[in-house]
């Protein structure tokens, strides 16, 4: 009976045991899982998966290949597998052209970079001369979304520096970040509007259009702009609609028309914004390729950039843009006579056919 007992006992002991194991190895597979599916978290930004964005930087175009960083760039910490691309990009030459995106996205992407905001913030409280703070600012600006905290002291700076170049610096900065440019508009927009200089005007342009699509609410009012009576506002109101960036329906018809402006200089600003917008429409790259016979000089020059910078979607300006590199008068500026030649390397960039 006694050892009846005992083994029985020793029965329920092995049962207990088995059970705990059991349910030892389910915890364990349960955290292993759990473990394999935040590895394989999926990141996506506008539609694409982050390896669809890393993947068109390896086979894309010149544009794509740009857009593709970008992207990256907003995904943060959570794009670190995309690193060891970005540094090849970074060291090798024949990446030259996409180094200083590649070094921003780095920057972006690293996850010690926000730890730096809270230093940087400090730093901006303390007594600092301009090109310090500005210094200070473009290191927010560079972090980009992840330096979100910062925002309240960046609109501080706006609202009150006395210095000009301090105050575009923040506001590029908010426009970086991606947040709280929406409430400085109505403030922007007002002292435009005040602005009697046309100078003083343009320097308000440029404010609102640095906060990129956080100022949308401006579009129309800049919109009217580009047939105000004075050329420096015309050519700046273009700037910022490229900087703002949307609605497109609406601004880049308005800017292919300014193409047509009687004076240079606007004509110069349309046909720099207009390599912007992305895809662009049949008549924006026509209008890039007719711009390219302009009489003037810097026309030409800043429609050759756009189509270049346009890339891949710009193939139908090859014939125009080699007949430019061709015939155009030299004028010993290196960077204005290489500008039609190095727009049509961008454009057949990793084009298929090509090496």
């Amino acid at each position: 009976m006694g050892l009846r007992c005992q083994t029985e006992s020793q029965l329920e002991v092995n049962m207990k045991s088995a059970i705990l194991c059991i349910t030892l190895a389910l915890l364990i597979t349960t955290c292993i899982s759990c473990g394999k599916q935040q590895e394989q978290e999926v990141v996506v930004y506008k539609g694409k998966t982050l390896d669809q964005w890393i993947e068109q930087v390896q086979t894309g175009g010149y544009r794509s290949c740009m857009d593709a960083m970008m992207a990256i760039g907003e995904c943060g910490p959570k794009a670190s597998r995309a690193r060891p691309i970005l540094e090849k990009i970074v060291k090798e030459p024949d990446f030259k052209e996409f180094k200083g995106f590649a070094e921003v996205t780095l920057t972006r992407i690293d996850p010690k970079a926000k730890d730096a905001v809270p230093d940087l913030i400090k730093a901006l409280r303390s007594p600092q001369d301009n090109e310090a703070r500005m210094n200070t600012i473009r290191q927010l600006n560079q972090i980009g979304s992840p330096a979100a905290s910062a925002t309240p002291e960046l609109i501080h700076i706006v609202r009150t520096d006395q210095d000009r170049m301090v105050r575009l610096t923040a506001v590029r900065a908010l426009g970086q970040i991606g947040q709280g440019g929406e409430d400085l508009v109505p403030k922007l927009l007002q002292e435009m509007r005040k602005a009697e200089d046309p100078l003083k005007k343009v320097d308000w342009l440029m404010a609102i259009g640095a906060l990129g699509d956080q100022a949308r609410s401006a579009v129309p009012e800049i919109l009217a702009l580009l047939s105000n009576e004075d050329r420096a506002i015309r050519g700046q109101a273009a700037m910022a609609l490229k900087e703002i960036g949307s609605p497109t329906e609406t601004i880049v018809p308005a800017l292919r028309e300014l193409l047509q402006d009687k004076e240079t200089s606007p004509r110069q600003m349309a046909a720099m914004s207009l390599g912007h917008f992305v895809p662009p429409d049949e008549p924006t790259i026509q209008a890039l390729i007719a711009a390219l016979q302009d009489g003037d000089t810097m026309v030409r020059c800043f429609a050759a950039g756009s189509l270049g910078s346009l890339g891949e979607y710009a193939r139908a300006a090859l014939p125009a843009l080699r007949l430019l590199a061709l015939q155009q008068t030299k004028t010993g500026v290196e960077q204005v006579d290489n500008r039609p030649a190095e727009a049509i390397k961008r454009i057949e960039y990793r084009m298929a056919g090509k090496e």
